[in-house]
Order: structure tokens, then sequence, then C-alpha cells
């Protein structure tokens, strides 16, 4: 009689051998048991005890792996590993054993014992990403247990190329993943998912860090502290975030400590950027010049024209553009008419650019796992220089995870990090380059250079910002703390609680001096710009996972809350007799004014989501999300997101299973809502003027804004029907998604008649 064996059907440490059942079974069992008693007996030299055979099971990276299956071939003896990756089972005979080790995501194995007592064995990752686990949203799941439109970027695989931003790790890794740069330094490239869904408010997909909603500058993030990034495309997968997910949603992980020995990682790159292809080409001396001339020309055949629209008698006649005399004449100054006859001239474009701009990156890190914690210790020091001269970047990293096993119930982390951001520094006018003469050498200290500042012999000097004192620098620390409860008495069923805050401030401080365009009238001009920002988010998750037989299900519940809020200073002055402090004494200009804000904005979430999988090849995922923002009106500041997706794993069936070939299809739907508008979009807001009694001025308040008590939330559904394939034993794999989305309820700015007192409204249409 033959057993089949499933897999895992063991207990962590636990032997099992199946008998024989029913009771004429065991009477038999018993005799034979007798019979090799007397046999032994009688040929002693024959008995072979038992033999324990022990080791440990780990991954690639030396990390231990739990749950591992660990069978005696042609036998019905196994066990399964422990959280420390350690096997014990008990053999009768070692001599011809051969062992079977196999687990999900990894490559099964066979080992032969021979006199063996001790076997470690380290196990290779499938090849196929179809086991991998992703990060869906308050969880995770393997990719062939999905049921959305779910991709992962592995961001190791990038960390080594020259990245100035996170982002830009998204390059060509995914489809409908979209990046547009914006150049500079410290430029962030401004991220779509599936093209753009709104008219007037927010495009930019939700940034989730390590499990919260984070409102931060991503280009404060070390790609180096990044383990991975997850992309949710469709409604159904990014239906757990509904506010502010109609864009899609981008999950950020970074690096946690190891089980593996201490390791210390250091690593340095420098290259540099230039411009590829300048398509910025400007006029040279000549072609500046003879565009003068006819401008001239033609201004007088136009003003003849009109006074003889019917006779070519006393047209005006061009001048000669080949007598270098005739056209230097032309010449708004004395400077430009000499450079010209000498032949001289300046590419301004060149002049405001920068080869070869280097870039510099140095990164350390250290983690571990000491006892039950686990550690993860960074720091970095990024320095770009940008094409344009004057444009450059300096970033100051450090991040702290820390996570302790407490109990066997109870897990504490703690996520720390700090960037520090010196982008200080108004980099060259490429738009003034462009329009600049090429025959004058405007440079600021040149006795005659005020003459260019103003009326009509202005001439932009593109290098103007070299001499423009700038100071912006901000700092960011984002903290989060998770506590992780696994429920001792209810199998399955976990709790876990994080709450994060992200504290940001920054110091944006200019001064023009009376040598500069924006100085040369206020006879200097300083500007200080302070503010600051606090954002804190918690979220209590439950989440219960079990398997019935062929049935597992997987449930989560969610109450979040978000608090952004902020305020900003901007102080100014000019007429500076004195301008060796510049914008540190404000004191000494006059004129002085003084303006502030300040800002609040809260949210609340409910959400419920149920995963059921049968026979593994029949997926449901369910997901209701209820959303409270106040920037809408008090009539409609909660709204309900729905989503539902299903997937069939054609593959598994019988008349597939034996092709050597992977296939499962999916079909979702969902609804997303967004609420990138102003936070005070809904409410009737009033506006200041200064009026003049007498010889003195007051403040008046008059309604600026008209509000709208009706704006609601702007909803997005889609439809998404996709494939997952793969081929030849999953080496190769692939998606193929088709989708539709239709937006309602669209936020816009609507104009209103002039007679309403008001320019425009925000309101829903469609």
């Amino acid at each position: 009689m033959s057993f089949p064996i499933l897999s895992n059907p063991y207990k962590a440490g636990q032997q099992t051998s199946i008998g024989f059942l029913g009771v004429s079974k065991v009477l038999l069992f018993l005799m034979v048991v007798i019979f090799i008693g007397v046999d032994a007996k009688a040929h002693p030299s024959e008995f072979i005890p038992p033999v324990q055979i022990r080791g440990k099971v780990l991954n690639q990276d030396g990390e231990p792996l739990q749950n591992v299956s660990v069978v005696i071939v042609g036998t019905q003896i196994g066990t399964v590993t422990d959280a420390e990756g350690n096997y014990s089972l008990t053999a009768p005979d070692n001599r011809n054993i051969v062992l079977e080790i196999s687990s999900v995501g990894y490559q099964t194995r066979r080992v032969n014992v021979g006199n063996q007592t001790e076997i470690n064995i380290t196990l290779d990752q499938e090849v196929s990403g179809l086991s991998d686990i992703v990060v869906i949203g308050y969880g995770t799941a393997k990719k062939s247990d999905l049921t959305g439109a779910v991709v992962r970027v592995n961001v190791a695989e990038k960390a080594n190329l020259a990245n100035v931003n996170l982002l830009q790790t998204l390059v060509g890794t995914s489809a409908g993943v979209n990046l547009e740069e914006r150049g500079g330094a410290a430029g962030e490239p401004t991220l779509s998912i599936r093209g753009q869904t709104s008219l007037s408010a927010s495009d930019r997909p939700l940034i989730v860090l390590d499990g919260v909603i984070y409102n931060g500058s991503i280009s404060n993030i070390n790609i180096n502290d990044v383990e991975s990034i997850d992309v949710l495309k469709d409604a159904s997968a990014a239906a757990v975030y509904g506010s502010r997910s109609a864009n899609g949603v981008l999950i950020i992980s970074t690096k946690k400590g190891s089980a593996q020995k201490q390791a210390v990682s250091f690593n340095v790159y420098t290259g540099f950027q230039n411009m590829t292809n300048n398509p910025m080409r400007v006029m040279n001396a000549q072609e500046f010049a003879v565009r003068l001339v006819d401008w001239d020309w033609e201004n007088k055949v136009y003003a003849w024209y009109k006074t003889n629209p019917t006779s070519a008698a006393g047209r005006p006649a061009r001048p000669d553009v080949n007598d270098r005399n005739v056209v230097a004449a032309y010449l708004k100054t004395y400077e430009e008419q000499q450079n010209y006859l000498a032949g001289k001239e300046i590419d301004w474009v060149k002049e405001v650019l920068r080869k070869n701009a280097p870039m510099q990156n140095y990164n350390v890190s250290l983690q571990g796992k000491a006892n039950k914690t686990s550690y993860y210790l960074s720091g970095s020091l990024s320095k770009i220089a940008g094409i344009q001269l004057n444009d450059n970047f300096r970033r100051i990293t450090v991040r702290s995870n820390i996570e302790n096993e407490v109990t066997d119930w109870l897990t504490l982390g703690v996520n720390l990090s700090y960037s520090n951001r010196d982008n200080s520094g108004i980099p060259t006018s490429l738009s003034g380059a462009r329009v600049a003469s090429p025959l004058v050498n405007n440079y600021i200290g040149q006795p005659n250079y005020d003459i260019y500042l103003g009326g009509e012999l202005f001439q932009p000097y593109p290098l103007v910002n070299l001499y423009v004192d700038n100071s912006n620098i901000s700092n960011e620390l984002f903290a989060l703390g998770t506590a992780k409860v696994t429920v001792p008495w209810v199998k399955g069923l976990k709790y876990e609680f994080d709450y994060s805050h992200i504290y940001t401030n920054s110091n944006n401080n200019t001064f023009h001096s009376h040598a500069t365009p924006s100085g040369v009238n206020n006879r200097g001009l300083a500007i200080k710009n302070p503010s600051e920002s606090r954002n804190w988010n918690f979220n209590h998750i439950i989440t219960y996972s079990r398997e019935f037989g062929d049935h597992q299900v997987n449930a989560t519940l969610l109450f979040s809350r978000e608090q952004n809020k902020g305020n900003s200073t901007t102080a100014t002055a000019q007429g500076f007799d004195n301008e060796v402090l510049g914008y540190n004494n404000l004191g000494l200009g006059e004129g002085a004014t003084v303006a502030s804000s300040a800002y609040e904005e809260n949210s609340l979430a409910y959400m419920a989501r149920v995963n059921y999988t049968y026979l593994s090849r029949y997926m449901f995922t369910g997901t209701i999300r209820r959303d409270g923002y106040s920037g809408f009106g008090p009539n409609n500041k909660f709204a309900t997101f729905p989503s539902a997706s299903v997937a069939w794993v054609a593959s598994e069936e019988d008349f597939l299973k034996d092709a050597g070939l992977y296939l499962k299809l999916r079909l979702s739907y969902g609804e997303n809502g967004n609420q990138g508008i102003g936070r005070y979009a809904s409410f009737s807001r009033m506006g200041t003027r200064y009026y003049v009694y007498g010889q003195s001025t007051a403040i008046g308040l008059y309604p600026s804004t008209l509000g709208n008590a009706d704006l609601a939330w702007e909803k997005t559904a889609s439809y998404n029907l996709g494939l997952d394939f793969g081929f030849l034993r999953n080496r190769i794999t692939g998606s193929l998604d088709l989708y539709t989305a239709k937006t309602t309820d669209v936020l816009v700015q609507r104009q209103l008649p002039r007679t309403s007192g008001y320019a425009s409204v925000w309101t829903n249409i469609g």
C-alpha cells in the first residue's frame, strides 16, 4: 500500500510516519515486529540502529529558510525546517538514503546521505519570477497569486547605474510607467502610470514608503537603501489606497537587516553628464545683424505701404547686407558695431552650459542580525552638478532600520531616516541665452554694464545668476514605528500598528545686488523664505490567513488616519546702501514687508479586503474602502471605492498541466478617488487690499474666492483584462494587459461671468 506525500504536511520539527490502519493490520504489524525481533536474535550482526540526520537549510544569501520540506525519498518520513532553518529526522538506515528538499519559490534538490549525519543545504531560487513576493498594499502576495496588475522593479540591479533620482530606476521597466525629465541637478522627474486621468487635479501617483503614505520628496531617498519598488497599475490593485490612488500607486520597500553574518558594504561611483542633443541653435553674429537690418527695413516698408497701397513707387529698398559697414550702422550699441566689424561673437548657449558636469556618490551600509534583533544602517553623500552653470545639488542621507523579536508573538520595529539637501545657487538662464545678442560682452563689472539693464538698450545677461547670492537648504526627518502581534490563541490572526511622522524645514534666501536686473531699480533686493511642514499617519491593520484543505483565505481590515500641516513666511527688503550682509540683515534695507501663511488638512479611511484561492488556480480578490478628506465640501467629504478581481490559472487544469507552460487570465474592475486639489478649494475665502486714507494706508478684506459646499471626489473607474504567461519552465515570462478607464465628477475650475464678482469656482463636471 502506498500513500502520496503532500507538500509541507508536517509541523516544524515533527517527524511523521504513516502506519497501518485497522485492527487486523495492527495485529499483522505486531507479528512482523515479533518476527524481526526473533530474527535479530538469530543474526545480531545484521542489526542496523536508526540514524539521526540533522542540518540546516539556507538560501543563496546564507539566510535560514523556514517551512522547507525535507523528505526521505521512497518513504513517508519527513519534516519541515523551523524558524532558524534547522531540521532533524530519524532514518532506519543511512547507507542508501536520499533526501529531497523542496520549498515554494526554490528549486528542489536531492542529496545522497551516505555516511553523513549532518547535512547543510543551500537552495537556489526558481528562475521564474512567478514565486516572487510582491507588496500589494497592507500585505504581500506571491506573484502567481495576484489577480491585479502589479509589477516589481528590482532596484538592486540598477543601484550601480548613475541615477540622479530614485524614479529614474523605473525607466523602461514596465509598460504604462512614463517619466518626463525636468532637468537640473536635483530635478525630480514627473511620473505617470497609465497616463493622465484628470483635467485639473493632480495626476501624481501615490507614494507609499515601507507601508505608510509618504508625502515627502522622493529625491530625499537614497537609491542604495531601496530593496524593491512595486507598481500597482490597475484599480483593483490600488483600491486599498482608495484616496489618491486613481493615478496608480508606487510602493517603495527599504532594506532590512538579514540573518546572515554581519556585512559592511561601501560603494562609490563617479561620472559625467552632458547634453547629448542640443536643440537650441541660436543665430550667429552675421545672422543676428542681418536680421536687425531686415527688421528695420520691413517696418519701413509696412509704414510706406499703409500710405501707398496701390503703387510701388517710392518703396524703400533693402539695404546692402553684403556691406559690413552698412550692416554695422543698424546695431544698437557702439560695442556691438565694433565687435561685428572685428568678427567677434559669443554663443551664449555654450556659455551657460557645463561640459562634463561631474556626478559623485558615496554610500556605506552595515546590516546583520544579533540574537533576535536585525538591523540595517546606512549613510550616503551625493554631489551632482547640472549641465547649466551654477546648478548644484548636494545631499546627505542617514538611515536606520531596526527590528526586534521581543517574544514569539510580538515584534517591534523602528525606521529612521534623515536627509539634508543643499540646492543653493540659481542656474544660468537658457532662455536668456536664446535671445541675448551674440555681439555684446555685457559682463557684470564692466564700466558700461548698467546701460544694458533697462531702456531700449536692455540686453539680458545669461550669466547674471552667477552674481545672485542664493542659499537653498532643506532638511527632512522621517520616523516610523511598528508593532506586529501574532495572536497566539487564534491561528493565522495578526495585528499591526504603525505610526509615521515626517518633519521638513527649508530656508530659501536670495539677494539681488544693485548690479543685477532684479536689483537695479530697488538698490538691492533681499528675500527670505523659511517654511516647515509636519505630516503624521497611523494605521491599525488586522489580517487573518488560513488554509482549509484546498481553500486559502486571507482577509485584511484597516483603519487609517492622517494629518498634514505647515507654514511659511516671506520677508523682503530693498533699498540697501550697504550690501555687504545681503539677506542676512534685512534691517539694513528699506520698505521691508512680511507675508505668512499656514495650512492644515486631515483624512481618514476604513478598508476591508478578502483574497480567496481554490486549488491554487481559481482566485478572487474583493476590496472596499471608504475615505474622508477635509478639503471637500461638508456634503461630500466621504466617498466609497469598491473593487473586485478574479484570476484563473489555466495551466493548472488537467488538459494543460503537462504542456510545460504557465497561463493565467485576470479580470478586474475598480474605482479610485482623486483629491489632488487645493486644501481649501471648497471654502469661500477672503483676500486683502491696501486702502489709502489721507496720508496713511489700511488693510481691508474682501471676498476673493467663491466656495462650493457640494464639491466632491473625482472618481475613476477602470477595467483590466490581463494574461500572464511563462514558457520553457518559466525561463521566459511576460504579461499582457488591456485596460480602459473613465473619470467622472471631474474636478475643474469653471469660469464665472464678471457680474458674479468672482473669476471661477471649483466644481465637478461629467
